[in-house]
């Protein structure tokens, strides 16, 4: 599911609590994946990520026991995605005053099959940082098919040249470039050039 995130709960497989960098990159992952939105109806019609399932959860839902009140809040076509993904990479969007609700669902989850669940709470930022990947209204989106260049910081970039386009770097406002290739071409051409020195050199002692 990609590197990073800090690790919660107690099942063995683990769940991750995402940051915003962990959710790009879980992005560009093509594995079997999907993202299940908790969040209030509300809040999920102002913005979510582009192809998760609206599945607010009851406020007095209480605490959990099964995946049943997850089930009954996704519509029949969400349910037929979930059901064909919920044995692969899940990412549960939630609120942080319900974390304990929504990581026991996040458990739950594991427990069912699912191969790594994280949590994510901080939309807000997610929304700031990556506008072009969320969509409005109640309606998922399409899922984000554009293979965007890794992140391994906020703000950093990680992509082989001509990797990215400039439309690309538009979205991610990515203002500098730092061409690694270009360096190493750079020293192996000074070293071509020294060791072409030293044989000229040893021909002329000759």
């Amino acid at each position: 599911m990609g590197r990073g995130g800090a690790r919660l709960g107690k099942n063995q497989k683990g769940t991750l609590l995402f940051s915003t960098t962990n959710v790009y990159n879980f992005l560009q992952f093509k594995a079997k994946r999907v993202i299940i939105d908790t969040r209030p109806e509300g809040d999920y019609v102002k913005a979510h990520i582009k192809g998760g399932l609206e599945a607010t959860l009851p406020e007095d839902v209480g605490e959990l026991k099964s995946l049943e009140p997850l089930q009954n809040a996704l519509s029949a076509k969400a349910t037929k995605e979930f059901d064909e993904k919920r044995d692969g990479h899940i990412v549960v969007v939630g609120l942080k005053d319900r974390r304990k609700e929504v990581m026991t669902l996040c458990e739950l989850l594991v427990s069912e099959g699912a191969k790594r669940v994280a949590y994510f709470e901080d939309m807000d930022k997610f929304v700031a940082r990556y506008g072009f990947l969320t969509a409005e209204g109640k309606e998922p989106g399409e899922e984000n098919k554009e293979k965007f260049p890794g992140e391994v910081a906020p703000g950093l970039y990680l992509a082989k040249k001509g990797e990215v386009t400039d439309e690309q770097m538009k979205k991610l406002n990515i203002s500098t470039v730092v061409n690694m290739d270009g360096k190493e071409k750079k020293e192996e051409g000074s070293k071509k050039e020294e060791r072409g020195k030293k044989e000229e050199g040893s021909k002329k002692e000759e």
